[in-house]
């Protein structure tokens, strides 16, 4: 009961998700994604679709929304909306929203993820801090050097992905992580 307390003092739309499982199109500009939160007429202009065909709701359309790339450009994407924000006040972890928000959708019967997750290692904690220690000491501020690959790490490593000719999808791969330190070395 708390915790829906919290969520609806904090503004729960009741009659919205907060997210739909999107397919981006070839071709797509990933540094985009974690952006300014746009309506769903933006995205849809730009070859974004559900995964599951359809469309958001009228007043889901005329929310702000982003897209999130949780595993960056080979995993699954979504459209947050609104409400996957509300869950980050109780936790801001990405990863939080989507596991609170997947076990409920889960719960209420939805279906699972159309796209597969991928099976990466997790990082170490030095690739983390390495990681984001090289981002800045090539001009990319990561927000600081605390180990925690927030939204601040992902915006850096788009912009560094971007000016090293790779896809800007903001996501630290263990293989990326050790590029990135060995070429701060």
């Amino acid at each position: 009961m708390s915790a829906a307390n919290l969520l609806n003092n904090a503004g729960w739309k009741r009659d919205q998700r907060w997210h739909y499982e999107v397919t981006l199109p070839r071709g797509f500009d990933y540094a985009l994604a974690e952006g300014e939160r746009q309506p769903w007429s933006y995205w849809a202009q730009r070859g974004v679709v559900l995964s599951r065909g359809g469309a958001p709701s009228t007043a889901e359309q005329a929310e702000g929304a982003t897209i999130l790339l949780p595993q960056g450009a080979n995993g699954p994407a979504f459209l947050a909306l609104p409400n996957h924000y509300i869950i980050r006040r109780y936790n801001n972890s990405v990863a939080y929203a989507l596991a609170i928000g997947m076990t409920a959708d889960g719960i209420a019967g939805r279906p699972g993820l159309v796209a597969a997750w991928p099976d990466e290692a997790p990082l170490s904690r030095d690739q983390r801090l390495g990681a984001q220690r090289a981002l800045a000491a090539a001009g990319f501020d990561p927000g600081g050097v605390d180990g925690i690959v927030g939204s601040g790490t992902r915006r850096a490593l788009r912009g560094w992905q971007q000016a090293n000719g790779l896809t800007p999808d903001g996501h630290l791969t263990a293989a990326l992580a050790d590029r990135l330190i060995a070429e701060q070395r």
